[in-house]
């Protein structure tokens, strides 16, 4: 079959790595995903901290999670956490945000927001490393920023009653980003692998289901499982 690839706009004014965590089905991990990610690529040798001591941008797009997961109004008690679409509003650069958590720069969005965030933000973000979670993001509105994106990872959850309905919209994304990287979520011992191998049409990214008592133990901390001693071999799988 001959038809004509999506051509990635790569005209960057500052050199940046962007990469995007979307899911294939609601709830099947995404920000979990694009947590470890984050985390992950500010940890690699050489990156570089910006002004703010931050090496790797976080940015949510799409349904808020992370103001509420930890507890941003109590980490930044004097008030000075920064909305970046308030800033966008403001006709403002975001370089002047100072979100800074865990050597990650917060890009996030007020926890009552609702649909997602406009597609330019995908090409505002300040960082050489910028991880974008794409919860909540329709087919329709993952065009509109994927072709601005290096790499792009797809979350789904293992389960078939998650994965067969969304079968029409992995078989679309995958056609239209060949280069995704397909990342099964809370993958365990009633997952048979080959199988599943079969159905997504070749490899993928296997995550583990982690400990729910470890990652609510995060959340309770205010913290990133991310950051816990027990997310090392997640993030080994996601980021080789």
């Amino acid at each position: 079959m001959f038809r004509i690839p999506v051509v990635r706009k790569q005209e960057k004014l500052v050199p940046q790595q962007r990469t995007a965590v979307a899911g294939l089905s609601p709830g099947c991990g995404v920000s979990f995903a694009a947590g470890l990610l984050a985390v992950g690529t500010a940890a690699l040798p050489g990156a570089e901290s910006s002004a703010a001591g931050c090496t790797c941008t976080l940015a949510e797009l799409g349904t808020p999670y992370f103001y509420t997961a930890l507890n941003i109004e109590k980490r930044f008690a004097e008030g000075d956490f920064i909305f970046y679409e308030d800033v966008l509003e403001m006709r403002r650069s975001l370089l002047t945000v100072r979100n800074s958590f865990r050597g990650l720069g917060l890009m996030l969005r007020r926890p009552d927001a609702e649909g997602t965030a406009p597609s330019v933000c995908a090409c505002k973000m300040p960082g050489q490393q910028v991880v974008f979670d794409l919860s909540g993001f329709s087919e329709d509105a993952l065009d509109e920023v994927l072709p601005e994106m290096d790499r792009i990872f797809l979350v789904l959850d293992p389960l078939p009653s998650k994965l067969l309905p969304a079968e029409k919209k992995l078989r679309s994304l995958v056609q239209k980003y060949p280069d995704v990287r397909l990342v099964a979520n809370r993958m365990n011992k009633g997952v048979p692998t080959a199988e599943l191998r079969r159905f997504l049409g070749g490899s993928f990214i296997s995550l583990p289901f982690a400990d729910p008592a470890l990652v609510y133990k995060a959340e309770y901390g205010c913290e990133l499982f991310a950051c816990s001693r027990q997310a090392s071999d997640f993030i080994k799988r996601l980021i080789e």
